[in-house]
């Protein structure tokens, strides 16, 4: 049982579970890379790709 709820962010295919879809981006994430480049490869590909056809950022 949650005390405090956890706040959802209003990103564009981000959903209430957790869930995000990213379309038909091509995730091309190599399996030795640092925990570092990992999290800067998702960040590139949320924030460069995921509003493209919104034709917008957040």
């Amino acid at each position: 049982m949650r005390r405090h709820p956890f706040f959802h962010a209003p990103f564009f295919n981000v959903y209430e579970s957790g869930s995000v879809c990213m379309g038909t981006v091509d995730v091309n994430i190599k399996n030795s890379v640092s925990l570092e480049e990992f999290t800067e490869k998702w960040e590139d590909l949320f924030f460069q790709f995921l509003f493209q056809s919104f034709g917008q950022q957040p």
